[in-house]
């Protein structure tokens, strides 16, 4: 059986962390926009009826706007200039 190693053992250098932190943050912006979409249609869902139109449009145009930004973010992910590649 393999003895565990100590944490305080392990060294990361900078790059490492540094793609850690790059991978937090554009985990970070694509989940915020996914909370929004998310949220923005249960609300639609649970309230079109009473919704005036104003508002719907409003919503639907809020989540449009954070739609393009996850597309956006995804392909500069795939691109490699975001997350642990960039």
């Amino acid at each position: 059986m393999a003895a565990l190693e100590d944490p305080r053992d392990v060294t990361v250098d900078a790059g490492s962390r540094d793609a850690e932190t790059s991978d937090a943050v554009a985990a970070h912006v694509l989940l915020g926009s996914s909370a929004v979409i998310a949220t923005g249609i249960l609300t639609l869902l649970d309230h079109w009826s009473d919704m005036p139109e104003g508002l719907r449009t409003h919503l639907l145009q809020r989540m449009l706007v954070h739609a393009g930004s996850i597309d956006r973010h995804l392909k500069e992910l795939a691109l490699g200039r975001l997350g642990a590649a960039g």
